[in-house]
């Protein structure tokens, strides 16, 4: 077992173990349920995640397949659009922070759904700072998106209408399978 799959399985979180999963079942290297046995995810933590949390991940006929889907986002320190694929649990939390950040660039400031996104993008800072959450790609690649509304805002206003457009529209879009 590659060391990676190790940390995974001693160190992970449900999150981790779960992204491991969708990765696997993805790629076809494994079925869910031998890449959850490898990990150490319950049937039960499975169920439960992939019911509240993926939409990635769905059955068909006795076995589960994967979707992935592209999302544009800035990382910190660019201030070019990057497009990554992702699935799981980590395709979950890229759409939450995609709308999340919509709310927050059209909504008044001083409306309720503001605040309230405010306070959703906090807490989402803080988990990817904190390390709570590992945001990583198809490929198993760490992703870190920007926190900073105000420069991911002011990067926007500075895009053409066209790249404005592609980057809306590729918020959260099904990606065609590899």
């Amino acid at each position: 077992m590659p060391a990676s799959v190790i940390k995974i399985k001693t160190q992970g979180t449900v999150h981790e173990k779960f992204d491991y999963v969708s990765r696997q079942v993805l790629g076809g290297k494994k079925s869910a349920t031998a890449a959850r046995n490898e990990v150490g995810l319950s049937a039960r933590q499975f169920k439960k995640h992939r019911l509240e949390q993926s939409p990635s991940l769905f059955k068909s006929g006795k076995r589960f397949k994967a979707k992935q889907f592209e999302v544009a986002y800035y990382t910190h320190g660019t201030e070019e659009v990057q497009y990554s694929t992702f699935t799981g649990a980590s395709a979950h939390w890229m759409r939450e922070y995609r709308n999340t950040l919509a709310i927050l660039q059209r909504a008044d400031k001083k409306s309720a759904s503001y605040k309230k996104a405010a306070a959703d993008f906090e807490q989402m800072s803080k988990d990817l700072k904190s390390g709570e959450v590992k945001i990583t790609d198809v490929e198993g690649k760490r992703v870190y998106p920007s926190t900073n509304v105000g420069h991911i805002v002011y990067l926007t206003e500075q895009m053409t209408e066209t790249e404005l457009q592609e980057y809306q529209e590729s918020s959260y879009r099904l990606a065609e399978a590899a």
